[in-house]
Order: C-alpha cells, then sequence, then structure tokens
C-alpha cells in the first residue's frame, strides 16, 4: 500500500493580502506547487520562498510582482524553470537566488546555439540593470560566464559556485564593480597571469576552491 504524502501548500490568505509589501515563507514544510495566485501581490518588494520542499514548475505568474527588489527561490529542488521570459520583467531586482533549480529546460535562459543546450549563461543577464547580488550555484549549467556579467554596473556579488562551467577566468572581472565571486567546484583553467591576479584591486573575496588549477595557478 502506497504511503499517503501529506500536502501543505501555501496558505490561501495571502491571495487578499493586496498591500503586503514582504513576504518570506522560508525553511518552512511547505509542499505541492507554487501556487498562481502569488502573482497578484503586485506591490510585493520582497518574496523568499526558499528552502521548501515546493515542486512542478515556477509559475511565469512571478512576473506580474515588477516591483520586487528582492528574490529567493534558493534551494527548491524538486521545481524547474521551463520558461525564463517573466524573470526579465523584474527591471528592479537587486537580489537573485536560484540555487538548486533546474534551469535545464529554460530555453531563453541558456545559450542554445546548437540542437542541444550548452547551458552557458548567456547575454540575457544583461536585462537585470539592478543587480547587485545573483546566485545560480548548484545548477546545471556548463559552457562559459558570459562577458555581459561584469558589465552588470551594480554587480557586487556573483556566486555561479558547482556548476559545470569550462574555460578561462574572465580577465575582466578585475575592471568591474564585482566585490565577491565563488566560482568554485567548476571546470576552470586558463589562469590569467600572476601579474594580472595581483591587479584585482576591487575583488574582496574569491573562491576558486576545487576548479581544477592545477599548475597553472600563479604561485
Amino acid at each position: 500500500m502506497a504511503q499517503e504524502v501529506n500536502v501543505t501548500p501555501l496558505p490561501m490568505f495571502i491571495d487578499s493580502m493586496s498591500r503586503l509589501r514582504y513576504l518570506d515563507l522560508s525553511t518552512n514544510f511547505f509542499n505541492g506547487s507554487i501556487p498562481v495566485f502569488i502573482g497578484s501581490m503586485t506591490r510585493s518588494r520582497y518574496l523568499d520562498l526558499s528552502y521548501n520542499s515546493f515542486s512542478g514548475t515556477i509559475p511565469p505568474e512571478l512576473g506580474s510582482l515588477k516591483n520586487l527588489h528582492f528574490l529567493s527561490l534558493n534551494s527548491i529542488s524538486n521545481c524547474t524553470i521551463e520558461n525564463i521570459d517573466w524573470l526579465f520583467h523584474h527591471s528592479h531586482l537587486h537580489h537573485l537566488e536560484l540555487d538548486g533549480i533546474s534551469l535545464a529546460k529554460a530555453n531563453h535562459w541558456l545559450d542554445a546555439s546548437s540542437s542541444k543546450f550548452t547551458g552557458s549563461l548567456s547575454d540575457n543577464i544583461q536585462k537585470f540593470s539592478s543587480l547587485e547580488y545573483l546566485s545560480i550555484s548548484h545548477n546545471q549549467l556548463n559552457g562559459s560566464i558570459s562577458e555581459k556579467v561584469r558589465q552588470l554596473p551594480k554587480l557586487e556579488t556573483l556566486d555561479v559556485s558547482s556548476n559545470s562551467l569550462s574555460g578561462a577566468i574572465s580577465k575582466s572581472i578585475g575592471t568591474s564593480n564585482i566585490v565577491k565571486v565563488n566560482l568554485s567546484n567548476n571546470s576552470l583553467k586558463g589562469v590569467p597571469s600572476e601579474a594580472y591576479m595581483s591587479n584585482l584591486s576591487s575583488v574582496e573575496q574569491i573562491d576558486l576552491s576545487s576548479c581544477m588549477l592545477g599548475p597553472s595557478f600563479p604561485k
């Protein structure tokens, strides 16, 4: 006999809170799908649904929350994003966390330059011109990081750790506003020279652990 699974969805009363600006429901035991009514909270500036047990597709109705400054869908690993277009509506986003969500079906996020997804960070990242914090670790991204990332004018923290990114560490990081960067647990190579690494005057924290750098790393 199959074991019955208790479903604990988001409470419906949230739908009636039309003036809500801040909602943090992180680290609870909610499961089931993320309801589409959450897209009706159009005044919201802060939404955190991280560390729950939601499943299914992230509803594109989240794109209606155009006033969001903070969005965390961190570690809801049973969810997928099938179309990323709704995310590009959030021009005011300062803080975005998508750690652990499957982006494998998100055609517009990935660089699908051939019949197979390369899974690289595409140039679409430039649409988030207000981003200060971007974390998309523990996903299935591969390929290289778009140079458009370092061109984001307000970006200070970048975390793309625990993916399958490859290629050289960008020489442009030192000319951007990024002060904290986590590239750990990727397959990077072609490390810049010692002279270049010594010139990262704006970077305060850099994590290159488990990047298979080997003897190429400057001594």
